[in-house]
């Protein structure tokens, strides 16, 4: 069992098992056990897609959050980034723990290279990002006229390629 604090503080155990699998595929219509179906991948989804990945971290706790009161749109408000990504890591391992045991060893492999893939893809975006130079990328982008103080909006000209205002009607 893994466990991790959302942002009021509260810690949630995560555990993956037969009842676990079983309520994700009732509420979400989703099956862990076919982590590398889909397209994207399911395993890969649960990397992608927050929303996703918020249902599902609800949907794995959701007999501690039912015992606690806690709603779905209550429980997703507690997820801000670092306990998003807390839950995320926990889930994971715990999925990686429940095939293991299961002798699935083929998606416990999956789930440790995508986390390994994710990071890897996660760094080189960054560099690529602060590679660019943002005087050779803002170069060619035309500097507006400037007009007088006071001056309305009504007053400037349309830039290139802008959607046209409509005339208005004679009706």
């Amino acid at each position: 069992m893994r466990q991790f604090q959302d942002a009021a503080g509260k810690t949630w155990e995560v555990r993956v098992n037969g009842g676990t699998i079983k309520r994700v595929q009732d509420l979400l219509g989703v099956d862990l056990g076919k982590l590398l179906d889909g397209t994207p991948p399911l395993l890969t989804r649960i990397h992608t897609d927050i929303i996703f990945l918020v249902d599902l971290v609800y949907v794995v706790l959701k007999p501690q959050a039912d015992a606690a009161g806690i709603s779905d749109e209550q429980f997703a408000e507690l997820l801000e980034g670092d306990a998003l990504l807390a839950a995320h890591d926990a889930l994971m391992e715990e999925l990686a723990d429940f095939f293991q045991k299961l002798r699935q060893t083929h998606l416990a492999t999956a789930i440790e290279k995508q986390g390994t893939i994710v990071a890897q893809a996660i760094d080189r975006a960054d560099d690529v990002i602060r590679a660019i130079d943002l005087e050779t990328a803002t170069a060619a982008i035309p500097t507006p006229p400037q007009k007088a103080p006071g001056s309305s909006a009504a007053d400037l000209e349309p830039l290139p390629g802008a959607i046209p205002a409509r005339e208005p009607s004679a009706s």
